[in-house]
């Protein structure tokens, strides 16, 4: 018997077929995202997947979300659209993915702080439950940095003479509650010393506080501090990653400067809302995963002092939480809030 699809196809008249095919071509253009995305193809083709940074262009988060937005949207064959939503630290943009249909079509870029903030202040939305993680895109280290006039040259001599001063040293944040601030104060009960704080303007305000010997240290990026080490105007001691940097394969990490254990990595990643299907999810993972096997993605993240990180959800979901739990404790222990 011939095939039904057959009879319909010769019973059509020429041009109703052309017509038919011509309204199926977008549909065609438009799957590479519909399995991306997990979503109805024809939303998919009027749609493209937005991927909200809660922050401001040429932020980390807005750089990391325009290389992949890049990049996939050559694999998949679809639009995506970065979406700068900045304001209220981060919240504004992040209550809005919170809010969005769980369809594949809107996604978050968010680096550390979308747990760090939790720990600190009240939100409008739980950043563990009201999300879906999707994959650690990237990582990078901090370096604890002093002036080029201190007399320590290690950790160890640094913690030395934070002990003798007694509580009267002084170290810089980019702010009261900011990820410097609580890393921080991580790195002060590790090591059983104290020290006060002095919030600056941003992570650079903090930086300009050791360089001209306001303080006695501080906790940067190690891509923003790498210029000024450089140039010897203020001295690294250790990187707070569990390995070392390939900016800075010379400093040793924590561990090895005489404090293992202790870690302190700012990483950034993708989520989705809540509810999101898990087969979207999935897909979303595995595209991105073979994203960061690529040369030309691992050297843009070098380049911004990062490294590619990769991994499962149920990675990702369980870093979310050691690290909301981690710094829930050590607001509390310092008696941090930003509300």
């Amino acid at each position: 018997m011939e095939p039904l699809t057959a009879r319909v196809v010769a019973r059509m008249h020429p041009m109703s077929f052309r017509s038919a095919i011509t309204r199926l071509a977008p549909l065609a253009g438009a799957l590479g995202l519909f399995l991306f995305a997990g979503v109805v193809p024809s939303r998919a083709a009027d749609q493209p997947v937005r991927l909200v940074v809660p922050y401001t262009p040429g932020s980390g988060p807005d750089m990391a979300a325009r290389l992949i937005a890049d990049k996939l949207t050559a694999l998949v064959g679809g639009s995506m659209l970065v979406d700068n939503r900045p304001g209220a630290s981060g919240t504004i943009g992040t209550a809005a993915v919170a809010r969005a249909a769980p369809d594949g079509l809107t996604l978050l870029v968010a680096p550390t702080t979308h747990v760090i903030t939790a720990a600190v202040r009240k939100l409008p939305y739980d950043p563990i439950a009201d999300f879906a993680p999707i994959v650690e895109f990237s990582r990078g280290s901090f370096v604890v940095i002093v002036p080029s006039s201190s007399p320590a040259r290690t950790l160890v001599e640094l913690v030395q003479l934070l002990k003798a001063a007694d509580g009267q040293a002084a170290y810089s944040s980019a702010g009261i509650a900011s990820t410097v601030h609580l890393f921080t104060e991580a790195l002060l009960r590790a090591t059983h010393v104290k020290a006060r704080h002095i919030p600056s303007k941003g992570v650079s305000g903090a930086m300009m506080d050791v360089l001209q010997a306001q303080v006695d240290f501080t906790l940067t990026p190690v891509s923003l501090a790498l210029p000024q080490i450089k140039s010897g105007k203020m001295r690294v001691l250790a990187q707070t990653t569990r390995t070392r940097s390939k900016l800075i394969p010379d400093v040793p990490t924590m561990s090895e400067a005489g404090y293992p254990g202790f870690e302190a990595t700012v990483w950034l990643g993708l989520y989705a809302p809540t509810h999101t299907p898990p087969a979207t999810v999935a897909k979303l993972n595995r595209a991105l995963n073979a994203l960061l096997a690529r040369p030309d993605v691992l050297q843009s993240l070098a380049q911004n002092g990062m490294e590619p990180a990769g991994g499962t959800p149920e990675q990702f979901a369980a870093l979310n939480k050691a690290d909301l739990a981690r710094f829930t404790a050590v607001a509390k222990s310092a008696n941090i809030t930003a509300d």
